[in-house]
């Protein structure tokens, strides 16, 4: 089976389709869950300063924590989580559907 190197929309594109959907603010567990860490990891991260985290804001008078949609994926795209854990990314492949019974050459 071959595969191919994922190719992902930009931010620009992204925002274009999907503007509401992006501009929303979540909370730590959904954000959490966008960005593929656990929920702890967030809390502890935001905790300690200088630390690379997604940007996040507390509403006015509340212990509530919200994190922009696009924010998460703007940190991601920027190697926001490699960076932190000091690896390096390992390339996504996914299947070509179109070629599944061409033989690898």
């Amino acid at each position: 089976m071959k595969t191919k190197q994922a190719s992902f929309p930009t931010i620009e594109q992204l925002l274009a389709s999907n503007v509401s959907w992006l501009l929303e603010a979540v909370d730590t567990k959904e954000a959490a869950r966008t960005i593929c860490v656990p929920e702890a990891t967030l809390i502890t991260w935001r905790s300690r300063p200088g630390v690379n985290t997604p940007r996040f804001f507390n509403p006015s008078h509340t212990r509530v924590v919200r994190y922009i949609r696009l924010e998460l994926y703007r940190w991601l795209m920027s190697g926001g989580h490699i960076s932190h854990v000091g690896g390096i990314g390992a390339p996504i492949s996914i299947p070509n559907a179109d070629n599944d019974n061409e033989e690898d050459a």
